[in-house]
């Protein structure tokens, strides 16, 4: 049991510096996007970010609680964190590829909560 328990507290002792919210500490952004959430848009002071550079979300809220979910062009879900009103989210984040990647609110917001998309572009800098 304690081999096992080892094996366990190494494997999670190695791989924690690679967990994004932690990692993203220890990166320095090139670029903020300040994004503001409200029902039922978001708000970004920038749709063009670098390819391969930390880029820092400085997410907030205007009403109620939503959730930021990126997702790149085939679908898959990058990150998402939760907003609240009153509380600034800070998310740093290092896009490897290229494109298009979508915003959705993926905490139900109210009826117009399957409209709130935004777009953003990764581009070569």
């Amino acid at each position: 049991m304690l081999v096992v328990a080892s094996v366990f507290i190494a494997f999670w002792a190695f791989t924690l510096p690679f967990v994004p919210l932690v990692s993203s500490g220890k990166m320095v952004p090139v670029q903020t996007i300040d994004v503001q959430a409200q029902q039922f848009a978001w708000s970004l002071n920038s749709t063009a970010l670098p390819v391969n550079k930390p880029v820092m979300f400085h997410v907030t809220s205007k009403d109620v609680t939503h959730g930021f979910g990126v997702y790149d062009a085939s679908g898959a879900l990058i990150f998402q964190q939760q907003v609240m009103p009153g509380y600034p989210n800070d998310f740093t984040y290092t896009f490897r590829q290229t494109g298009v990647y979508t915003i959705r609110c993926i905490e139900y917001c109210g009826f117009g909560h399957p409209t709130m998309i935004a777009t953003f572009v990764v581009v070569n800098a």
